[in-house]
């Protein structure tokens, strides 16, 4: 099974940067839907989740670790540099589901990582999502198709 989703694109604020066309209004971006199920039963859906092989780990809102109930693991001294900031980061176990617009879902168990960090987007990182999946980015048709690797955990129910 391979899931498909198309770039979703950013307007730019000012001026193109040289990398762009002179006339470029938009930028685009891997960006797709994650929804994030806790051991509270109850999940948060994020329209948009960066598609990130650069992110050691994915990393969500620590806002909703609290909403999901998420029990950490012991703190350690691992954390995520964000505008020259340092962000601790906290590990608790989710459920992590993609689902695009043909219906294909993928569901399985992760550790993830949460952070207070102004992130604008939800990380989908190498550890806990792409360490399971390999993942093509298609630049000129704009789409990212990711299917499961032989390391997929087995899936479960959300």
């Amino acid at each position: 099974m391979i899931l498909r989703f198309a770039y979703l694109d950013e307007p730019l604020y000012g001026p193109p940067p040289p990398s762009l066309p002179d006339d470029a209004q938009r930028r685009w971006r891997p960006l797709i839907p994650l929804s994030v199920a806790g051991p509270n039963g109850r999940s948060v859906s994020f329209g948009r989740a960066l598609v990130d092989p650069g992110a050691d780990d994915t990393v969500l809102p620590l806002a909703t670790a609290e909403l999901l109930a998420v029990s950490f693991y012991p703190a350690t001294s691992h954390s995520l540099r964000w505008r020259g900031q340092r962000h601790s980061l906290r590990y608790g176990d989710v459920t992590l589901e993609l689902a695009d617009d043909e219906g294909n879902v993928l569901t399985w168990p992760a550790v993830i990582a949460f952070s207070a960090a102004p992130v604008r987007y939800p990380l989908l990182g190498v550890c806990g999502c792409l360490e399971f999946l390999d993942v093509t980015f298609r630049g000129a048709e704009r789409t990212v198709e990711l299917q499961p690797n032989a390391s997929f955990p087995q899936l479960v129910s959300p």
